[in-house]
């Protein structure tokens, strides 16, 4: 879903039909921290989870990858639960790519907002 369109809906269901954060705000060098967030919080919103949306499906593809590993595939044999094979096998070796791919969109979240 593109950055826009997910920002109109936040505008449209947040803002406008719950009312709980401003649609439109103006920021000036004079206002406070607190307000500053709070008024440039949907914005902040819209890049994070369209940034969250594709360490996710990185994530899970990580993992997925991982968990067709030999080693993967003796720990299943050896009877270990499912839960700790992705917890303590699998996760561990699948952050590498997500860890760099949340650097790289570290510094679009910091460049874009």
């Amino acid at each position: 879903m593109p950055e826009y369109f997910l920002g109109y809906l936040l505008i449209k269901y947040v803002a406008v039909e719950l009312g709980w954060f401003p649609s439109l705000a103006n920021v000036s060098p004079e206002t406070p921290l607190g307000d500053r967030i709070f008024l440039t919080f949907l914005p902040m919103l819209n890049l994070v989870l369209v940034v969250v949306a594709h360490m996710m499906r990185l994530t899970r593809a990580s993992v997925l990858a991982i968990m067709a590993s030999p080693y993967i595939e003796m720990a299943i044999l050896k009877g270990l639960p499912k839960w700790r094979i992705v917890v303590q096998h699998a996760f561990p070796n699948a952050l590498a790519p997500v860890i760099n791919v949340i650097a790289l969109n570290l510094a679009y979240l910091i460049v874009a907002w």
